[in-house]
């Protein structure tokens, strides 16, 4: 409920094709061929929302939603978004203040 607030997830759609120069991965080991902006967002007192979307994303995007395991931070894990959203999805991790050691 709590991520409706959080812009960059609200529009998801089709990505369109990648860019003729861009070699594609044939698996997801190596990066995709998106770059990758990234944004953090407080959509709660105390919920904090990580998002990571592919350069060329449109409506319709896949969604990937993280969350971090005990008393980890989503930090953590940027590399992992980034490199899920270098493939075309909408990353998103989020932290719960309080439990992740950032208490408010």
């Amino acid at each position: 409920p709590f991520l409706h607030g959080v812009s960059h997830l609200a529009w998801a759609a089709a990505l369109p094709a990648p860019p003729a120069s861009a070699k594609l991965a044939t698996s997801y080991v190596q990066p995709g061929p998106y770059a990758v902006n990234s944004t953090s967002e407080l959509v709660a007192e105390s919920v904090s929302v990580n998002v990571f979307t592919p350069d060329s994303a449109k409506k319709g995007a896949p969604i990937f939603l993280f969350t971090p395991g005990f008393q980890c931070k989503s930090s953590q894990y940027d590399g992992l978004m980034k490199h899920v959203a270098s493939h075309g999805f909408v990353a998103a991790s989020y932290d719960v203040n309080g439990i992740t050691g950032k208490d408010t």
